[in-house]
């Protein structure tokens, strides 16, 4: 204990100069009693003066009292039926957020906030309206920095949070979360690394709870930098489901300048492998991941430069019934690419770019094998004219496919809203539409939830390829899944499917070229291009339809302040699914005085779906227009009073007729420390499709009150 009081004495003579305290708020001056008297009973005298150094010190602390009252309608009228909830909450919660340091600021810092509370909440579904329900409304967090002017620190979290609102449109939910993370970073040359644990549970509908560990090391000198880590993470759910994933990874990186004749060299590589398990009430599936990358970059003398990639991919997965012991062989799915790319760009001057693109890429799978190689040719003109810019480009490629059998993609990955209208197209061509799977993956846990094929998601074919746009979650729900309340909230998905059956030899030649103008200074800007697309079949025999295609694009945009102007035709010729169509849109904005601003558009797309003539797409032409009109304003009033607001119609005529209604308002008050805030929104979307109606609307009001109390 002596030993201690000196060195501890030493380091607070040391960091003397550079000590500060600020008074603590009386709360915190009881605890802290509290803590001195509890330690003199079982601390040395002696020690008594060091004890007393490491009672938190507060530098900075504030305080607010906030009330919150919402009420939010949700309405879905189908077919006759009819399913409505309203929710009508109000809370009130004393906040406190504070910073400060212990014994040093140097030593260890710290920040924390709580929130106490009540919580009254009253859910209607349909007509029966459910009581009051009282409960407690508190948050905290507290954050700690140990060291943190060291190489070596350790940063601790724990957290509680809840979201009043429903998350689910139609379902009485608030989920809480609760986080509790540690983080040791060491930063030193030429070694680093970090190791973490981070446990997140999430009370909602279901419960989960993730445990996720991480390690990672870093050795860098003057030209390599070399990493290697992993990734534990564990989920589980009451609702029965665990989702098990292990990642490692190995990645090297060399660079080197004026090496001989090369002026600049990079040299990557990167190798991970990765195993999943995930069991339910029905069934486990258990995968791996493992791949290998080498990426080479060279940057020549003339001005060439070249990109090389090699990779080897292989992906597996199997599933194992609960109830049986026995797997059937459909079950048990593999995949494994191996490619090489390489891109040779050139730059002549300043006004032409050219570039080689060659890509060799082999895929294996228990079903089939396919080869694909690919040889392009680019180029890219611009030219400075007296008026403006002329733009002109030109590409070709030619495609050889040779198929045997049927090849599966396993666990595509990609992104995409859950509106309805956003859209994600799959990487492969050749596709049998009949095996395409979608998974959401959740977020914070990595459980796999499998979508439902013209429910939760919709495939269009668009030339020899597919495009996937997913639902909303919120009107076409997914069991034991809770949606993020963010209606923009990007998800990911994994997709698996098969390849076209068969053994054959398919052609694809493409060719394409651009050009466009921008001229007096950007006021005008007309652009076209033309692209077709041409698929032979050389031996063997193709159980579906070649795409041939032809598009031709042509456009102009306008541009002048406050308007500007866009206009697009499309032609486009092909036995699946042709189509013509405009699309234009015209947009103001001005600020009409310095505390005004206003803003419209308009915007009409015609769109003509004609006849296939192949034996898929479309058996009967339709016509799909859509047009619209939005509004926004905002003012700023003396007083510090804000008001914004902001409209928006969209109908659509076609194979489904809908009408999409949308208006938000938001005010804003400063006075002093007090702030207010008030918002109102109401969205409404009638739709009409297979002598189906459906009427979704969303009514919500928000009142906001804070007060700054000290």
């Amino acid at each position: 204990m002596q030993l201690i009081t000196v060195i501890l004495g030493a380091y607070r003579r040391s960091r003397l100069t550079s000590r500060y305290s600020v008074p603590m708020p009386c709360v915190l001056r009881i605890w802290s009693f509290l803590f001195i008297t509890v330690a003199a009973f079982t601390t040395p005298s002696a020690a008594l003066c060091e004890v007393r150094d490491f009672i938190p010190r507060v530098t900075d602390y504030n305080g607010e009292l906030d009330v919150f009252a919402l009420r939010q309608t949700n309405e879905n009228k189908t077919s006759g039926s009819k399913v409505s909830t309203t929710d009508t909450y109000f809370v009130e919660q004393l906040k406190l957020d504070t910073s400060g340091f212990v014994y040093h600021p140097a030593f260890i810092t710290f920040t924390a906030s709580g929130a106490v509370g009540l919580l009254q909440d009253k859910f209607q579904n349909d007509n029966t309206a459910g009581p009051w329900n009282n409960s407690s409304a508190n948050d905290y967090s507290l954050a700690v920095h140990v060291l943190p002017e060291k190489p070596y620190t350790l940063d601790l979290l724990t957290s509680r949070t809840e979201a009043f609102a429903s998350t689910g449109s139609f379902t009485n939910v608030h989920p809480v979360i609760y986080v509790n993370s540690a983080l040791f970073t060491y930063r030193g040359s030429p070694i680093g690394g970090t190791t973490s644990y981070t446990n997140t549970r999430i009370i909602s509908d279901t419960t989960t709870d993730s445990d996720v560990y991480t390690a990672q090391v870093t050795h860098s000198i003057r030209h390599s930098s070399t990493s290697i880590g992993l990734t534990r993470s564990d989920t589980t759910s009451n609702a029965g489901t665990t989702y098990d994933q292990n990642s490692y990874f190995l990645s090297n990186q060399l660079q080197f300048e004026r090496l001989a004749f090369i002026e600049q060299l990079l040299l990557r590589s990167d190798l991970k492998y990765d195993t999943y398990e995930q069991s339910d009430s029905t069934q486990i599936t258990r995968g791996r991941d493992n791949s290998w990358i080498e990426y080479l970059q060279l940057t020549l003398p003339w001005r060439f430069q070249s990109n090389s990639t090699y990779s080897r991919i292989y992906s597996a997965s199997e599933s194992d019934s609960t109830s049986a012991s026995v797997t059937s062989e459909q079950s048990r799915q593999s995949n494994s690419n191996n490619s090489i790319n390489e891109v040779l760009m050139h730059r002549l001057g300043d006004s032409l770019f050219s570039s080689y693109i060659y890509n060799n890429s082999k895929n294996n799978s228990s079903g089939g094998q396919s080869d694909n190689v690919s040889n392009s040719l680019n180029f890219m003109y611009t030219k400075k004219i007296p008026w403006g810019i002329f733009t002109a480009g030109a590409t070709g490629t030619i495609l050889d496919t040779d198929n045997t059998g049927s090849v599966a993609t396993l666990n595509e990955v990609h992104q995409s809203k859950a509106n309805g209208i956003d859209f994600f197209s799959l990487q492969q061509g050749l596709i049998d539409p009949s095996t395409i799977v979608v998974d959401l993956v959740a977020p914070n846990t990595g459980i796999r939830y499998q979508l439902i094929n013209n429910v939760n998601y919709v495939i269009t074919q668009i030339g020899n390829t597919f495009r996937i746009t997913v639902q909303s979650f919120f009107l076409f729900p997914v069991p034991g899944f809770t949606p993020n309340p963010d209606i923009n909230y990007v998800y990911t998905f994994n997709v698996t499917y098969l390849s076209t059956q068969g053994t054959f030899d398919i052609k694809t030649k493409t060719i394409g070229y651009n050009f466009g103008l921008s001229l007096f200074n950007n006021l005008l800007n007309p652009y076209y291009s033309y692209q077709t697309s041409d698929q032979t079949l050389v031996s063997g025999f193709f159980p579906g339809e070649l795409s041939n295609y032809t598009v031709n694009t042509a456009g102009i945009t306008v541009q002048r302040e406050p308007f500007r102007l866009w206009t697009e035709y499309q032609k486009y010729d092909s036995d699946i699914n042709p189509s013509r169509s405009w699309r234009s849109r015209l947009d103001f904005h001005e600020n009409v005085f310095q505390s005004l601003s206003v803003g419209a558009g308009l915007f009409y797309n015609v769109s003509h779906y004609f006849q296939s003539q192949s034996s898929i797409g479309l058996t009967s032409p339709y016509t799909e227009t859509v047009r619209g009109a939005t509004v926004s304003v905002q003012k700023i009033f003396p007083w510090h009073l804000n008001l914004s607001g902001v409209g928006y119609y969209a109908q659509t005529t076609g194979r489904t007729d809908s009408n999409a209604y949308s208006m938000n308002g938001l005010l804003t008050w400063r006075l002093g420390r007090l702030s207010v805030d008030a918002q109102a929104t109401y969205q409404l979307v009638e739709s009409l499709a297979n002598n189906a109606r459906q009427t979704t609307s969303q009514t919500v009001y928000l009142l906001k009150l804070r007060r700054q109390l000290f």
